[in-house]
């Protein structure tokens, strides 16, 4: 709803904006030990959310990817950032750019995903048995190295003021009549009863 222009302010966009960005940076460099257990479709923030965890799993039917350029809206930067440290600059061009959505199974062979299972039933065995076995070891080494590895980007992430410039510019670019005209449609689509 916060994407739809007629449907919000600007003020309201850029609380939006920041609150959850503030969420994704502390959620990338928190000491706490993640994972992100996906299925189904999981594109613009839901994979955000996922490349700020440690550890990322899906069921065989995941689709993912940043699909904002579909929709007339760019990509943000720190999140290609992010993306281009997992996957290398050529996949990120691909997912961002040109807005791919990709199967879990090309998600895993690049690097995006650690594990696909088949069934949802298995995500959260197979989360827990990862959880169990990085939990035996001492956790200053892992913090200190997540730290060393994310710290400067968290960082970059989290900074309110480059929050709310990009949302202020995302802003204009939601307002474009043909973005308004995509994101309605997007919105009256998803707000469909499921069957």
């Amino acid at each position: 709803m916060e994407l739809v222009a007629s449907k919000t302010t600007e003020e309201r966009f850029v609380h939006f904006w920041t609150i959850s960005n503030t969420f994704l940076a502390r959620l990338l460099n928190s000491r706490l030990l993640t994972v992100a257990c996906l299925k189904g479709a999981a594109p613009a923030g839901g994979l955000a959310i996922a490349m700020c965890c440690d550890f990322r799993i899906s069921t065989s039917n995941t689709t993912t990817g940043l699909n904002e350029v579909s929709i007339g809206l760019s990509v943000p930067p720190i999140w290609m950032q992010r993306l281009t440290q997992l996957v290398g600059h050529g996949n990120t061009e691909r997912i961002s750019q040109l807005s791919f959505m990709i199967q879990a199974k090309e998600a895993k062979q690049i690097g995006l995903f650690d594990e696909v299972v088949e069934n949802e039933q298995d995500l959260l065995p197979k989360a827990s048995a990862f959880l169990k076995k990085i939990l035996a070891y001492p956790d200053a080494g892992r913090l200190i190295t997540k730290s060393s590895l994310r710290n400067d980007l968290a960082k970059q992430w989290g900074d309110v003021g480059r929050i709310q410039q990009e949302a202020r510019s995302n802003f204009k670019i939601l307002q474009q009549p043909q973005n308004v005209k995509v994101l309605e449609a997007v919105l009256k689509r998803l707000s469909k009863p499921k069957l």
